[in-house]
């Protein structure tokens, strides 16, 4: 029987005598015969836009899982947290500039958020302003949570 990892994904199976675990234990020994060098180079080699595909649809696979350990972590490291905001709004200006100023905008009652998306007409308690363009901060399309993350993949695929 094949020691179980701790780290990585749980075993599908672990009799260690099928095709599939004798695959999976010549990698696990192959894997581990290459040096941290090696290691590095192959991780080098990567297709980026690849990995940050396969990245996206893990982290859809676990979005719960994910956000309670981000909230965890931003918890524990509030200083690293403040940084890293600080960090986007310096490379953001722009967007920066956009959402401060449509959240102005509610506050003054010159925008008001809709009950209802725009696009699939469903009610929601959480609808988000999407720009399509943020040069024009103040042209907003409310969407639900769903359509706005559909939007957003949609222009990372692309």
């Amino acid at each position: 029987m094949v020691a179980k990892s701790i780290i990585g994904r749980p075993p599908s199976c672990d009799c260690g005598q099928c095709k599939k675990c004798e695959r999976k234990e010549y990698m696990r020994r192959w894997y581990q015969s290459k040096t941290i060098e090696q290691r590095r180079v192959m991780l080098t080699q990567r297709n980026p836009d690849v990995v940050r595909l396969n990245e996206a649809k893990r982290f859809q696979r676990h979005k719960v899982k994910r956000m309670k350990l981000a909230k965890e972590w931003r918890k524990k490291h509030p200083v690293e947290s403040k940084e890293m905001v600080r960090r986007w709004n310096s490379s953001n200006p722009e967007k920066k500039r956009a959402h401060s100023m449509v959240a102005a905008a509610i506050a003054r009652g010159d925008l008001r958020r809709p009950e209802c998306c725009e696009r699939c007409q469903q009610p929601s308690g959480d609808i988000e302003g999407h720009h399509g363009d943020y040069s024009k901060p103040l042209e907003v399309e409310w969407l639900c949570v769903a359509c706005h993350g559909m939007t957003r993949r949609k222009q990372i695929e692309v």
